[in-house]
């Protein structure tokens, strides 16, 4: 999860909003524009857990807030993203019974807030709160990681994240060994991995690994 920028809503919206419509009326050609923009926002990757959609079979929009429970946010802007279809991770789980109870006002809203500033991403593949925190930034970022299960082993999540960052850590080591290791040197290094990385799955991982947030593998 990384903080994501949010563009103008498409026109469409309004509409259906004016009209009552449900989600299941929306008009095809209205779906791909929502699909275009929220591409635009996040790329091909889920707004939770980074892992890629680029497989449309691995993407829905997901709505923030339920449906069922909040059914005058169906068709706001700020209530929609791109979310993978792993059933045990993001928005599936969140919307799932086995979920349990929880407030969408206790979750860490990617378009709202940096998830920087709540998580450390690890070179073991975990994500843990930083300490420190204010109680309520503690309870929400634990809220978060439970609701979303972005460390939950049945999600795979881990196991991925560990080997993106192992593989951005021989990477950056190898480019030390073919050339010197001045800090200057390093830091371009980084900077070029970093900027790689925005396209691949996984980048505040690699982004926290290389930059020495978190702790070593």
């Amino acid at each position: 999860m990384h903080r994501l920028n949010r563009g103008p809503e498409p026109a469409c919206l309004r509409h259906y909003r004016i009209t009552g419509a449900k989600w299941e009326d929306i008009e095809p050609n209205d779906k791909t524009a929502i699909q275009k923009q929220l591409f635009d926002i996040q790329g091909y990757f889920c707004a939770y857990c980074e892992a890629s959609i680029k497989n449309s079979d691995n993407r829905h929009i997901e709505h923030f807030r339920k449906k069922e429970n909040h059914s005058a946010k169906i068709f706001e802007w700020g209530n929609l993203f791109w979310s993978c279809c792993n059933p045990n991770c993001c928005g599936f789980h969140k919307d799932s019974s086995a979920t349990g109870s929880y407030s969408p006002d206790d979750l860490i809203k990617p378009d709202e807030e940096d998830s920087d500033d709540y998580f450390l991403f690890l070179a073991t593949g975990n994500i843990v709160v930083r300490t420190g925190l204010p109680e309520n930034m503690r309870r929400r970022a634990e809220e978060t990681l439970r609701v979303f299960n972005l460390n939950g082993k049945n999600s795979g999540l881990i196991a991925r994240r560990r080997i993106v960052a192992k593989n951005y850590r021989e990477s950056l080591e190898a480019l030390m060994q073919i050339e010197c290791s001045a800090t200057a040197k390093i830091t371009e290094y980084i900077g070029q991995l970093l900027e790689a990385a925005r396209n691949a799955e996984f980048y505040t991982t690699v982004k926290h690994v290389l930059t020495l947030q978190g702790e070593p593998a």
